[in-house]
């Protein structure tokens, strides 16, 4: 009982023309193989103005020897946290949820 799939002199499988793994998983020559370098900055320019305004503000308070922590549109002076106001133009105060 011979099979064409595979020999009896090496034991290993023969490869079928139609081999459909290799030619689903084989790269293409047009894409890179390499990852691209990704923007370091992808925030609007509105955003990125925030941030600067933020920054100013958490220097101004460290400077008055406040502990600041910031984060993307909002900032926490000695454990109270401000959140961004585009109304206002200014930070306002969050109100823990209780």
């Amino acid at each position: 009982m011979e099979s064409d799939e595979y020999s009896t002199d090496d034991g290993k499988r023969k490869r079928s023309p139609e081999d459909t793994k290799s030619k689903m998983f084989a790269r293409s020559k047009k894409t890179p193989r390499t990852p691209e370098k990704k923007k370091k900055n992808d925030m609007t320019r509105n955003e990125i103005e925030v941030q600067r305004k933020i920054r100013r503000i958490a220097q101004e308070e460290k400077k008055k020897g406040k502990q600041v922590e910031m984060g993307f549109l909002k900032i926490i002076i000695d454990k109270k946290q401000f959140r961004w106001n585009n109304n206002k133009e200014d930070i306002e105060e969050i109100l823990p949820k209780n």
